[in-house]
C-alpha cells in the first residue's frame, strides 16, 4: 500500500479549515461563558479536522491508483466575474461560510471551504497507457469518492444511534461536507465530477439530496439508504430520457 503523505502547506490548510468549521458549529453556543465557548470551538474544530482528514485520505487513496498525488487546499479564487486576476488568493469558501453564518444567526452552515488539487503525476508509472496523463474521468472518480465516503460515515454513525450511541454533530458535518462539495463550482468536487460524467454527477447529486431529505424524516437508516438509491436511479433515468433522447 502506497504511503499517504501530507505536506506542511496542506496540513496548515486543513487546520485553518477545521478551525472555521469549528466556529460555524459552535456559533450558537457563544452566548455561554468565554471558557465554555472556547472549549466548544476547540472540540468542534477537532471533529472538523477528523472529518476533513477522512474525506481527503479517501481521495488520496483513489488518486494513488491513478498514479497521481493530490492535496487538500482551501477553496480560493483569483478572479471575480470578468475582472482581471487578483494579486492574491481570495478564500471564497471561508468568506461565504462566515457571511452566511452571521446573516442567518447560526442557522445556515455552509461547508464548502476546500477541495483537493492534483500536485503531481507519476508519468513513469503510466507508460504504455493510452492516456499517460490524468484524464477528466479519472479526476471525477477521485472527486466523487470524497462525498461518498462522507455519506458512508453518516450511515455508520446514524446506525449507531440504534444502540443509543449518538454522534450527532460529527454526522451532520459529514452530511454537509458531502452535499456542499458536490456543488458544481470552480475547484469543488462537484465540478470535477460534472466534467467527468454528467451521468455520474446527476446520479450522485440526486442520491445525496434524497439521502439528506429522507434522513430528516426520521425514517430507519436502512430504509433511507434504499429509497435514496432508488430515487437516484429512477430520476437519473427520467432526466436523461427527456434531456438526452428527446
Amino acid at each position: 500500500m502506497k504511503k499517504i503523505k501530507f505536506s506542511q502547506t496542506e496540513f496548515i490548510n486543513l487546520v485553518i479549515s477545521s478551525i472555521v468549521i469549528g466556529f460555524l458549529f459552535s456559533f450558537k453556543l457563544f452566548s455561554a461563558s468565554f471558557s465554555t465557548s472556547i472549549l466548544n470551538w476547540v472540540g468542534y474544530s477537532l471533529l472538523g479536522l477528523i472529518a476533513l482528514l477522512i474525506y481527503i485520505i479517501a481521495q488520496k487513496l483513489i488518486a494513488k491508483r491513478f498514479n497521481v498525488d493530490v492535496e487538500y487546499r482551501i477553496w480560493n479564487i483569483k478572479k471575480i466575474w470578468f475582472t482581471n486576476d487578483l494579486n492574491f488568493k481570495l478564500p471564497i469558501g471561508i468568506i461565504l461560510a462566515l457571511i452566511l453564518i452571521f446573516l442567518t444567526n447560526g442557522v445556515f452552515i455552509f461547508l464548502a471551504v476546500g477541495s483537493f488539487a492534483v500536485i503531481r503525476t507519476h508519468v513513469a508509472h503510466k507508460i504504455g497507457r493510452i492516456f499517460p496523463r490524468l484524464t477528466d474521468v479519472e479526476l471525477g472518480k477521485i472527486a466523487v469518492v470524497g462525498p461518498l465516503t462522507a455519506i458512508i460515515l453518516v450511515f455508520i454513525f446514524t446506525t449507531l444511534k440504534l444502540f443509543n450511541i449518538d454522534f450527532g454533530v460529527f454526522t451532520t458535518m459529514n452530511l454537509l461536507l458531502a452535499l456542499y462539495n458536490m456543488i458544481p463550482l470552480s475547484h469543488l468536487d462537484g465540478l470535477k465530477v460534472f466534467i467527468a460524467s454528467r451521468t455520474l454527477f446527476v446520479l450522485t447529486a440526486i442520491f445525496l439530496l434524497a439521502f439528506a431529505v429522507l434522513l430528516t424524516q426520521g425514517l430507519n437508516i436502512f430504509l433511507v439508504l434504499i429509497l435514496a438509491v432508488l430515487t437516484a436511479v429512477v430520476l437519473t433515468i427520467i432526466y436523461f430520457y427527456y434531456r438526452e433522447f428527446r
